[in-house]
């Protein structure tokens, strides 16, 4: 994997520029970054740690197992947990999803996961 431009890398994440430069100037070593301005270049080993520090939005599926008590949530039994998990739904839905299988992100921005429902991605 040849060296990135940072400007790349924060599209590709989804991020502002000023953000990812930020990210860079506090996180990586002088020896990943070479260039000045918007003409950074980011080496192998400094896409990696970029790459750790940035949180994805993983994907899954599960069987909604009941309401939760707040109609704006559901709780959803996925394969890779042993517990339910609360699930935030759009309020036209709620009541309607027990015993369905749905797609739910885990967004690991804040100090604790949050689960969004999201509709079924459409194959290619």
């Amino acid at each position: 994997m040849p060296k990135k431009r940072l400007k790349d890398i924060a599209e590709e994440y989804g991020m502002t520029f000023d953000k990812a430069y930020d990210l860079v100037t506090n996180k990586l070593e002088e020896e990943q970054v070479t260039g000045r301005g918007k003409n950074l270049w980011i080496s192998e080993r400094g896409q990696d740690i970029i790459e750790d520090l940035i949180p994805m939005v993983v994907i899954d599926r599960g069987v909604v197992i009941s309401q939760a008590p707040n109609p704006r949530f559901v709780f959803v039994k996925s394969r890779g947990t042993i517990q339910k998990i609360p699930v935030q739904i759009p309020l036209a839905l709620s009541g309607k999803l027990t015993s369905k299988v749905i797609y739910f992100e885990a967004d690991h921005s804040g100090e604790k996961v949050k689960y969004k429902y999201i509709k079924a991605p459409k194959l290619q």
